[in-house]
């Protein structure tokens, strides 16, 4: 198959899971179908992040379309002020994806597919795959601005329209996208993802001695990897931490990673008003060799989020063998599978009581290390690009009935 991979509007602003996705995905797709042939259509600025695919027989620089937008600055802000205002316009937020759409039909492929959220360009005849990821504005508009509202009104229910087919972490999406869009459910595939596979590899003791010495990290830590956006519920896992301290006279240490994105001077804030500044250790420049051995000594992580098609952060926990305490929404109760303590993270003494539980019984942490290894087990980015690979197969067949 000839197979387009769109990533005009992919972001190297940030790390995060569609990166994460992105990346493990083009690898693996292009380790299990070697016959295949893939077509990157990227931006000059992202070109670098790639570049580490391009040895590969099936991918080099001669299928590698650089574009870069036809505008900027003030003239992109006042075209798009003018497209606003034309009924019917169409949903493209940047002039130029008329052109764009042809370039993408120029190359004949079987199937482009969009990992990035949305459909960019619009308007391709070619078979298209679309990895819209979630739907959080549907339940948290309150956690968007103004403007990300309007361009998520503006461009993910189109793209799931317009889609051949749709690529979903799990099957909350699968019933979201149904529930709030109205969408065929057979054009609606879920294929779950995985960890990267670093976080399985054995570390060394040297190893772990120096990222203990370059952090400071405590003997006995809990652990919580995520940007602080309203969603991850940074707040009220820092009150329960704060909550245990008042009435259990244990200072459990927490270790967070992340960027300082999203709420990070008021999650500071919120952390002097509970003087729990010697205890909550915020670290931001971590490598994912580092990130390995934080998750493989601590005691467990703790992921209290409110929203998530799926979760790396539990599927990296279980790939390092680490025990793990999650929320009891749906798609993190689907992923985990009973292999997890769960609470409700809408209430402090419920997050508290279950990261007390854990931190005092050994026998519990050694239980769920267990079913962490039996999980990580089950999932790798190999099946999940064989998984994909079909879809990108049934997408195809569909321009041919």
């Amino acid at each position: 198959m000839k197979i387009g991979i769109a990533l005009f509007n992919f972001s190297l602003d940030y790390i995060g899971g569609v990166r994460t996705y992105v990346n493990n995905l083009l690898i693996n797709l292009i380790r299990e179908f070697p016959h295949n042939e893939y077509f990157l259509f990227i931006q000059p600025r992202t070109r670098s992040y790639f570049e580490h695919l391009f040895a590969a027989n099936n991918l080099n620089t001669a299928n590698v379309v650089y574009v870069t937008y036809a505008l900027g600055g003030f003239l992109s802000r006042l075209t798009l002020a003018v497209i606003k205002r034309i009924p019917n316009a169409g949903n493209l937020l940047t002039i130029g994806g008329r052109w764009l759409a042809r370039l993408i039909d120029s190359r004949k492929l079987d199937v482009v597919h969009f990992p990035c959220s949305i459909m960019y360009p619009m308007g391709v005849k070619t078979p298209t795959v679309l990895s819209p990821h979630d739907i959080q504005q549907e339940h948290f508009p309150q956690f968007f601005t103004p403007k990300e509202l309007e361009y998520r009104r503006r461009t993910y229910k189109p793209s799931c329209e317009q889609a051949t087919a749709i690529v979903v972490a799990s099957q909350f999406i699968k019933d979201d996208l149904i529930q709030h869009y109205s969408l065929n459910p057979a054009k609606i595939h879920v294929v779950t993802l995985a960890a990267d596979p670093s976080y399985a590899q054995p570390v060394t003791e040297e190893w772990v001695r120096k990222v203990k010495e370059k952090y400071r990290l405590p003997t006995r830590f809990i652990f919580y990897p995520a940007m602080i956006w309203p969603h991850k519920n940074h707040v009220r896992l820092i009150k329960a931490i704060s909550l245990i301290k008042k009435n259990s006279q244990c200072d459990i240490p927490l270790i967070l990673t992340g960027s300082k994105y999203g709420g990070y001077n008021d999650l500071i804030k919120i952390i002097d008003q509970e003087k729990l500044e010697s205890q909550v250790l915020f670290l931001e420049e971590v490598t994912r060799s580092e990130l390995a051995v934080i998750y493989k000594i601590s005691d467990f992580v703790v992921v209290p989020t409110l929203f998530e098609a799926s979760s790396f952060v539990i599927m990296e926990a279980f790939a390092a063998r680490t025990p793990v305490i999650a929320s009891n929404i749906p798609p993190v109760t689907e992923l985990v599978n009973n292999s997890a303590l769960i609470f409700d993270p809408y209430h402090v003494e419920d997050i508290a009581d279950k990261i007390l539980q854990i931190w005092n019984n050994e026998e519990l942490r050694n239980n769920l290390r267990h079913k962490a290894k039996e999980m990580s087990q089950k999932i790798s980015w190999g099946l999940t690009a064989q998984k994909t690979n079909r879809v990108y197969e049934w997408a195809a067949q569909q321009n041919m009935k």
